[in-house]
């Protein structure tokens, strides 16, 4: 008899957690209180318009790469990624505008223009983001934890330091930047999540990380 699982919203999560279970062997049941699958990955369609409401980026193509190969697939079977760079522009109201890109020699002639140190200041910043983003993947995401008590085990302590987890952002990106506009242009992602940069930990360095070095893509 066939082991049964019921995954409860049809959302990204749900649904990858429903085919991988299915794949495995189990008889799956999603259940969904909207009409259409997707949760926040929806659109709407009007007038032979498509208006996408969310989310926002498309981030971490290996993490996509790995579920689609898990059910036997290829992703580029299905999507046709395209890196998206420059990623976006910030406007400041003093008339500041900074092209956030992975094109490194642009971001040194815009970051220097602002600020003398703040390129180094910025390589500096990526590196720790680099850090937190390989950290967490290891640590966190790519773990399964099966009770509480595994989480917060002494083994897993000393990465709330490590991740700086206890600091805050904002704060944190005093020791890269000086200038008050750079340090919003590197913390404002957090608000992707909902995450006021004043108190969202200084962890989340890995976002701009994960948007400069690991791209921004566009799913066609």
């Amino acid at each position: 008899m066939k082991q049964t699982a019921i995954v409860i919203g049809a959302g990204i999560g749900g649904i990858a957690t429903a085919a991988r279970l299915a794949k495995n062997g189990y008889d799956v049941t999603v259940l969904e209180k909207n009409d259409t699958p997707g949760g926040r990955c929806n659109q709407i369609i009007k007038d032979g318009h498509r208006f996408d409401i969310g989310p926002t980026l498309f981030l971490m193509p290996e993490i996509w790469e790995e579920t689609f190969a898990s059910l036997g697939e290829n992703l580029s079977d299905h999507l046709d990624l395209r890196r998206i760079d420059p990623t976006y522009k910030v406007r400041f109201d003093d008339g500041l505008e900074l092209e956030l890109t992975s094109n490194i020699g642009k971001m040194q002639t815009q970051l220097e223009k602002v600020e003398k140190t703040a390129f180094t200041g910025f390589l500096n910043y990526i590196a720790e983001g680099s850090r937190h983003y390989k950290l967490s993947l290891e640590k966190f995401v790519g773990r399964n934890f099966f009770n509480i008590f595994e989480y917060f085990s002494l083994s897993n302590l000393p990465l709330i330091f490590q991740l700086k987890a206890l600091g805050k952002h904002y704060k944190n990106t005093s020791r890269f930047f000086q200038d008050e506009r750079l340090k919003a242009a590197f913390t404002f992602q957090n608000m992707y999540l909902g995450l006021s940069p004043y108190v969202a930990p200084a962890t989340y360095s890995l976002l701009q990380y994960t948007e400069l070095a690991e791209g921004v893509w566009y799913p066609m």
